[in-house]
């Protein structure tokens, strides 16, 4: 695939050739649709909160370091932390992190448990994303 663009590669869920041929696209924007379809929390979890936040960027107007906006979740504030070029740039990959933006003002040794999924989408075609559920 020529990528001379710059962008980074755009690709679609993993599914079996028998899912394939019954699958209908779920947008990103859907947000109830598409936790349905991709997200599973874990089984001995009960979520406080559910919330999805988009961030649009232009990659080649980034700095080395980004900050998307704050959204709040489970009342905690939170943002994505992305280094397009790498938290390593050797490496040739971006960086992505979930970042709680109160850590400062708790207190020593306190924390919260957050699980998330990062979805890249193509802007134009939101049924076209790349998706993180590690």
């Amino acid at each position: 695939m020529d990528n001379s663009s710059g962008s980074p590669p755009i690709s679609t869920p993993e599914v079996t050739p028998s899912e394939d041929s019954a699958r209908i696209p779920v947008s990103v924007l859907d947000t109830d649709a598409f936790v349905t379809e991709y997200f599973s929390p874990k089984p001995n979890l009960t979520p406080k909160d559910l919330k999805a936040s988009h961030w649009v960027v232009d990659w080649n107007e980034l700095e080395s370091r980004a900050t998307g906006p704050v959204f709040e979740v489970g009342g905690h504030k939170w943002n994505i932390l992305f280094f397009p070029q790498g938290n390593n740039p050797s490496d040739g990959c971006s960086s992505f992190f979930l970042q709680y933006t109160n850590a400062e003002q708790e207190p020593e040794g306190w924390g919260v448990c957050a699980e998330f999924c990062l979805v890249i989408s193509n802007v134009d075609h939101p049924d076209v994303f790349s998706l993180n559920r590690k």
